[in-house]
């Protein structure tokens, strides 16, 4: 799953990173363009390697789809090639690989909300920028005070976006992601 969503993240930020480059109208399709080719190669590749290692069955695929990595990395005793060591070893790639993809969302947002900034469609403070590294300073502090409220609330507001049976961070990122995707589309309307 972790493949599938990250396949198709980041593309829109092309515009926004277009003006840190010397020649956008050349190098932003290159860029694009090879990452879409690479990520493709490494997919095809994931997939075939996978199904491989379940020996192409779709039955013992299947039961393993929550984790399918974890249950190859699994010792021999439970069906897998590897050992402990090797699900932790994943367990860490998988920690690193939220890492980067939380620095990467929170870069992206920051420009995004700098460029809006700048052209004035929201409140200028947010495109204040950096004397000493010329980063966007305001979006960037912006974004990280929207983290912190966000751990705060879901610390301290656990009713707030309640859903039976489940845990409220789970509760609060369902929500999320439906109260913006509503957001954009009754605006669009």
């Amino acid at each position: 799953m972790l493949y599938g969503v990250l396949m198709f993240v980041g593309f829109e930020t092309a515009a926004n990173l277009a003006e840190e480059t010397p020649n956008p109208g050349r190098h932003i399709p290159i860029a694009v363009m090879a990452t879409a080719g690479i990520a493709t190669a490494f997919y095809v590749l994931a997939t075939y390697v996978e199904v491989a290692g379940f020996h192409y069955s779709l039955k013992t695929l299947t039961a393993a789809a929550g984790a399918p990595l974890f249950a190859l990395g699994a010792p021999a005793s439970a069906g897998g090639y590897g050992g402990t060591w090797v699900d932790r070893l994943l367990e860490l790639v998988v920690l690193l690989d939220m890492l980067a993809v939380a620095i990467g969302c929170a870069v992206s947002a920051s420009r995004g909300i700098f460029a809006m900034a700048r052209d004035r469609r929201i409140p200028a403070p947010l495109a204040i920028v950096s004397r000493r590294h010329s980063s966007p300073l305001g979006a960037t502090v912006f974004i990280i005070g929207a983290a912190v409220v966000t751990l705060l609330i879901n610390q301290f507001w656990t009713g707030l976006f309640a859903l039976p049976s489940t845990p409220h961070y789970f509760a609060l990122f369902a929500w999320g992601p439906r109260s913006a995707v509503s957001r954009w589309s009754w605006s669009t309307c």
